[in-house]
């Protein structure tokens, strides 16, 4: 039935078991579908859990991102599937408070860019780097340690030296 009404919206719209829901949806509706699950009146206590993505490994290396919801009232949790694009995907931290946090994790961990983000500071990496470490070409070796100095109060990065 929503599939029938929002037919250039969703992608495919399933049920997983009584309280579960999985939304597979096109990048260009993903702030449309959050801003409806936002105001609507069925879903008034829902509220964002967790914003995370996966990479397929396969020669397409396509890349996910997924927008996992609770509502309170009905107990029904709502997954949103969307495949992320280099054009990035619109953020939702106006709509949800916490989806800012998330956004900036997600961009920085598995490099997805989202567009209209006021806050772009790195949460866990140096400032300035680049890398994403949860992605699968993320090298496993780095050149440089690092380690905070008490005196200086600042973190600094030395060459790793191998000790035999």
């Amino acid at each position: 039935m929503i599939s029938f009404l929002f037919k250039n919206l969703f992608l495919k719209m399933f049920r997983n078991n009584n309280l579960a829901f999985n939304v597979l949806i096109k990048d260009s509706s993903l702030y449309f579908l959050v801003l409806h699950i936002k105001l609507s009146s069925l879903l008034f206590s829902t509220q964002l859990l967790d914003i995370f993505s996966y990479e397929n490994n396969s020669s397409f290396k396509k890349k996910f991102v997924c927008l996992l919801f609770n509502n309170l009232l009905l107990n029904i949790k709502y997954l949103v599937i969307t495949k992320t694009t280099r054009k990035g995907l619109n953020s939702v931290s106006e709509l949800f408070l916490n989806a800012n946090w998330l956004e900036r994790e997600a961009s920085e961990l598995s490099n997805i860019f989202f567009n209209n983000k006021k806050d772009t500071r790195n949460l866990m990496l140096p400032y300035g780097e680049s890398s994403s470490p949860l992605l699968k070409t993320f090298p496993t070796i780095g050149y440089y340690e690092l380690y905070f100095d008490r005196s200086k109060d600042l973190i600094k990065a030395s060459k790793i030296s191998i000790q035999f």
